[in-house]
């Protein structure tokens, strides 16, 4: 293939049907990692051509290779080397299953990319082998002999010749997975258990959520797709619908790093420490008309099923954009203003963290605050102090500056039903870990010591921080690694997140509010509303929000008053041509929730 390809070019037919044999000869579970090597240049032959439906038959067959491989790994530094080879395999598959009229194909694409790397499969496995160890110990002995042995060997590199025939080969890669799949069929020939080790579908983890619909948005070097999963009852069919748009992956990229028209940064660039401090602004302006389709066609789905929320999936970049908060017309109308809308990293984790905001829990605030003394946050000690002074709490436990060390939160935040991190926050899109919280003494908080040391089973977890809501970018963009999703796998079943660098006062009154709508009754949730609606509340109320209406504010809240005039809080800010002193989304849309 590669020599036809020298001789007459990479979409050359001979080219072309080489490589496409170099994929048929081997075994997508006993040759993986080789499978998903010999693909490379026929899925860039095939792009190139517009090739859909062969393009989506090879990338069914490389998820089926990924999945072997990936599971196949035994650590975790081996699981991300697996994920950081094959970075955008999922959403470009999703991609060209749906140009080929398999929406539903591509959502279950997503969802089980999205879902791997939070531990979702890992816990399910384990509940599935515990199914079947009430019926046959010996056999969870024989699974777990099998899996070690196809591990042993699919792990391992593979050699550079494939053998003609897999069937007949004496090959010990094919040999160790027909083995192994031997026993997970007799695994599932036992009633009940048909299902064992097969992940929840999209459609049943939206019925487990309680959900009517879930949107995904996947961008590819082709275009964006808008995919929906509706599903009203389990005895019913679910239905998936697709929605193009000519927004490319290259062109969100763009969105976020530079401005093509004016040359200026983009949403990213406009964050960085030597950004003009106006530049943000200008970027959010300048975003909001060349992504408009994409959020109009998220708008138009949302609707249909308003007052009921949708849960929205986005995948890779798009979950750096504030899809809520940034305008879809030029009269400012937003998501927000058309629907409610639930962030999550996936439908199977969603519907996770619903079962967690079941749990009764005493009512523990625990919360640190301003712990960076090179650069102060008064209004962060504001608004920590506001929200504890609030009646309902059983215990409050709250450290600010120094105090608010790794250690101290580690003993404490295991308790906490609400987690309050008011403090800086930093982040760098190549770090593997994503995001990461300045603490008290030095410390930080990063995603690796959160998810280890911290277990979590808070009701709500607040990272009141800058670019909070930022994940790792460059290795493993698909999977969406960063604060937000380590809050969500360390145990809390809802994680307050923000998009960039973020007004301490502006933050300190959006965070005092949403503590009150959160205690908000309504005719859904008798006891509690929940943290997304009442976020979506809370900005709607600081995008509104008035000088006279503020100063209202301000005298109810005397803690944080103090707190804001002591930094000199102006009495009056609204520029001109503004409707009040918050209503750009700068102001008032950084900050989002993931999970229920």
């Amino acid at each position: 293939g590669d020599a036809h390809a020298a001789l007459n070019g990479p979409q050359s037919p001979a080219a072309v049907a080489a490589w496409q044999r170099g994929v048929d000869v081997l075994d997508v579970t006993a040759h993986p990692g080789q499978l998903l090597n010999n693909a490379g240049q026929l899925c860039e032959a095939y792009a190139a051509t517009e090739a859909w439906e062969p393009l989506a038959a090879l990338y069914e067959r490389m998820l089926a290779a990924f999945d072997a491989l990936f599971t196949a790994q035994a650590t975790g530094d081996a699981r991300r080397h697996v994920l950081t080879n094959n970075p955008r395999l999922a959403r470009w598959a999703a991609y060209a299953l749906a140009r080929t009229g398999r929406t539903a194909a591509a959502i279950e694409a997503l969802e089980r990319a999205r879902a791997r790397e939070l531990d979702v499969s890992a816990r399910h496995a384990t509940a599935d082998l515990e199914a079947v160890g009430r019926r046959d110990p010996g056999l969870v002995d024989r699974y777990r002999e099998a899996l070690t042995a196809y591990r042993a060997v699919a792990a391992q590199p593979q050699p550079q010749t494939v053998p003609t025939n897999t069937e007949t080969s004496s090959d010990p890669a094919v040999a160790a997975a027909a083995t192994l799949h031997s026993v997970i069929d007799e695994i599932r020939a036992i009633p009940g258990l048909e299902r064992f080790l097969a992940p929840p579908t999209a459609a049943e983890s939206l019925l487990a959520a309680g959900a009517r619909q879930a949107l995904y948005i996947a961008s590819a070097p082709a275009g964006t797709f808008v995919l929906r999963v509706s599903a009203e009852r389990s005895d019913a069919a679910p239905r998936y619908d697709a929605i193009h748009i000519d927004v490319t992956s290259r062109d969100v990229a763009q969105m976020l790093l530079f401005d093509v028209d004016t040359g200026g940064p983009g949403l990213l660039s406009a964050q960085l420490p030597n950004a003009n401090p106006d530049a943000l602004e200008r970027a959010l302006t300048q975003l909001q008309p060349r992504f408009a389709p994409v959020l109009a066609a998220i708008a138009e789905l949302a609707a249909e099923t308003a007052p009921d929320p949708s849960v929205l999936v986005p995948t890779g970049l798009v979950g750096l954009i504030p899809l809520l908060s940034l305008p879809i017309t030029a009269d400012g109308t937003t998501l927000d203003d058309v629907a409610e809308v639930h962030l999550a990293p996936s439908l199977a984790v969603y519907a996770a963290s619903r079962r967690r905001a079941a749990r009764p829990i005493p009512r523990v605030l625990v919360g640190i605050a301003d712990t960076n003394p090179g650069d102060p946050l008064p209004g962060s000690r504001g608004e920590l102090g506001a929200i504890a002074a609030r009646s309902g709490w059983l215990s409050v436990k709250v450290a600010v500056g120094a105090r608010a060390t790794l250690d101290w939160l580690a003993s404490h935040a295991p308790n906490a039903s609400h987690l309050h991190l008011a403090c800086h926050g930093s982040n760098d899109l190549a770090d593997p870990d994503g995001s990461n919280l300045v603490l008290g003494g030095g410390d930080r908080l990063t995603v690796p010591a959160l998810v280890q040391r911290i277990p979590l089973q808070a009701r709500v977890a607040v990272a009141s921080a800058c670019q909070s809501a930022h994940f790792e970018a460059s290795l493993v963009p698909d999977e969406q690694i960063g604060l937000a999703t380590g809050l969500l796998q360390a145990g809390a079943a809802c994680a307050v997140v923000s998009l960039w660098p973020v007004s301490d006062e502006a933050t300190a009154l959006l965070m005092t509010r949403f503590y009150e709508l959160l205690d908000a009754e309504n005719e859904r949730q008798p006891h509690e509303q929940a943290p997304q609606t009442a976020l979506r509340q809370a900005r709607l109320w600081l995008r509104a929000l008035t000088d006279a209406a503020r100063a209202a504010y301000l005298d109810e809240h005397p803690i944080l008053s103090d707190a804001l005039r002591a930094r000199g809080l102006p009495a009056a800010i609204t520029r001109s041509g503004s409707n009040g002193p918050y209503d750009t989304v700068q102001d008032w849309g950084a900050f989002v929730a993931y999970g229920c």
